[in-house]
């Protein structure tokens, strides 16, 4: 008598697994059978206990009766059967990934989300954050303030990476731990992110003008520089006054609609030539207002004496001197005049001598050689005369031919006549130049002059001292071009 042995039935039912082929051979009764699966997509594998297998309609429990193991290489999950010696079902049933939604609540700020449906466990929510017009982001250590998250309707932590011009989200926030695996989302996460309203201002002047000269207010931080002029009959507001009711420049902080007063004298510079008080606010992070006025302050006549000046220009650093300020005059000689020496230069303030401390008058050049006088006055408290004239020198003339000359500036009473001579084309310099008085008679080379030849260079020494050369003497300079 012989029976042949049923072969096993086998089915298989999958949701959102593939399973991509049948065994490769029939079923052996009493061997092994591999089953390989691959995830879908919105998928993950399930948990191997919540794998229904049945053989020959009772159930077969995990580790014994089958093992899940995962071997990658295109594979996602195997399950293997052993042995196989009846009917075998196998239903595999992936688990659907929960997706979550991201809300950005923002005000004062713009953002970029690097995704707004979120996969469970898979996704962090990432939002770029950077500041709205009239705002700035906020400061780092005020950022829990501004911004926060929560996930699944609870609080939670974020990372943050500050690259100045933008903050990056990410949330939720890792571990400290590095050991530890990153974490992902695991409900909707709702971000609320609000900009650092930046700070504005108000400007309010009397009998002044101003204009902003600092750049516009883009983040915290920055200064506020204000320029400020009179107007025609007024004066700029001094720095000296403080306090009620001589004050005349007023600057406040707000603060949550209360106005602190922050004015120092330190905030003004002046500058006496332009007439211009530059009001400098420094490191502003709140509202600011600022209050000032021009004044009438007394303001006094100056003369010259002699009257105007003789041989000398000038050019002074405001109309008329003002009480207490700086009163600066410029001079510079007219052409057969030098600079007066100190000891020739005096002022006297309502008839009064002023001290040497209070009134200084220096002689130099400008960068290009050419001598002026500096006259400063340190505060103006009543008229002024001032006692200064040039002092003359003898002149010159030139007796030129096919030559040019260059003359250096005469600075003091002890500069020399220096006359560069210059050749016109097709011609070279002279071997030699002469020197004659007015009464005819001729200076002497080497002691009374010189002349280097080869640079054409010709020296009178001593030319502005009047000691030497009396300030009716004319001298001729006589050059041929060869």
């Amino acid at each position: 008598t012989a029976n042949g042995r049923k072969i096993p039935a086998v089915s298989v039912k999958a949701a959102g697994l593939n399973y991509p082929r049948t065994p490769l051979k029939p079923v052996t009764v009493g061997a092994p059978m591999t089953f390989d699966f691959v995830r879908k997509s919105g998928y993950r594998l399930p948990d191997p206990t919540d794998i229904l297998i049945t053989m020959g309609g009772s159930n077969l429990l995990a580790g014994i009766g089958y093992t899940v193991i995962y071997p990658g290489a295109g594979v996602d999950m195997r399950i293997v059967v052993n042995p196989v010696d009846a009917d075998l079902k196998l239903t595999v049933n992936g688990v659907k990934v929960p997706t979550y939604k991201l809300t950005v609540r923002a005000s004062g700020v713009k953002y970029t989300a690097e995704k707004t449906t979120l996969t469970d466990g898979v996704d962090k929510a990432i939002i770029q954050l950077r500041p709205a017009t009239g705002y700035a982001l906020p400061p780092i250590s005020e950022l829990e303030d501004y911004v926060t998250a929560t996930m699944g309707g609870s609080p939670v932590d974020y990372d943050f990476t500050n690259n100045g011009s933008d903050i990056i989200i990410k949330i939720p926030k890792d571990s400290t731990n590095p050991l530890d695996p990153p974490k992902y989302v695991t409900g909707p996460v709702v971000l609320t992110a609000n900009g650092y309203k930046l700070p504005n201002y108000k400007i309010n002047v009397s009998n002044l003008t101003y204009s902003v000269t600092s750049p516009p207010i883009t983040a915290l931080g920055q200064d506020l520089v204000v320029l400020l002029r009179p107007k025609s009959g007024y004066q700029l507001p001094s720095s000296d006054n403080t306090g009620l009711p001589n004050q005349d420049v007023f600057v406040y902080e707000v603060i949550g609609g209360v106005r602190n007063e922050i004015f120092s004298p330190s905030m003004l510079a002046y500058d006496s030539f332009a007439n211009t008080a530059t009001l400098r606010v420094a490191n502003i992070t709140n509202n600011i207002e600022i209050s000032a006025g021009g004044k009438i302050v007394p303001v006094y006549d100056y003369e010259f004496n002699p009257s105007p000046p003789v041989g000398l220009t000038y050019r002074v650093s405001s109309n008329k001197p003002i009480e207490h300020r700086p009163f600066t005059i410029v001079f510079q000689p007219r052409e057969g005049y030098i600079l007066p020496d100190m000891a020739d230069v005096s002022v006297t303030m309502v008839g009064t001598p002023t001290a040497s401390l209070s009134t200084v008058y220096s002689r130099t050049t400008d960068s290009d050689g050419k001598p002026f006088g500096l006259l400063e006055i340190s505060s103006v408290t009543g008229d002024l005369t001032i006692n200064i004239a040039g002092t003359k020198i003898a002149s010159y003339t030139t007796d030129l031919s096919h030559l040019t000359a260059t003359v250096k500036p005469l600075v003091n009473e002890n500069s020399s006549l220096v006359v560069s001579l210059t050749p016109r084309a097709n011609y070279s310099l002279p071997p030699a130049v002469t020197v004659t008085r007015k009464d005819g008679t001729s200076l002497t080379l080497g002691t009374d002059y010189t002349y280097d030849p080869g640079r054409g260079e010709l020296t009178i020494p001593g030319f502005a001292n009047t000691a030497r050369y009396a300030d009716d003497e004319r001298l001729r300079i006589t050059a041929n071009g060869v």
